[in-house]
């Protein structure tokens, strides 16, 4: 399964990178971020699992952190 996160890492990079398609990318790097997660409740100690569920969030947020901030700020303030 961490091989299969890390593919998810990849693809969603590679989405990301020069904006090629965000709703892949977004979903690519959700995916990670949930098989990480999982393994992590499979094996608290398992510190590879952590890990990979920091970079995946990082990832996300280093690409769409401020943009998801800004599109659920705008909502909120139209509220």
């Amino acid at each position: 399964l961490k091989e299969l996160a890390e593919a998810y890492l990849k693809l969603g990079h590679e989405y990301s990178y020069g904006n090629v398609n965000a709703e892949k990318a977004k979903t690519s790097f959700k995916k990670a971020e949930t098989i990480a997660r999982n393994l992590i409740e499979l094996d608290k100690n398992d510190l590879d699992a952590r890990d990979l569920l920091v970079r995946s969030l990082w990832q996300y947020d280093e690409y769409y952190g401020w943009r998801d901030r800004d599109e659920r700020s705008e909502a909120i303030s139209q509220d």
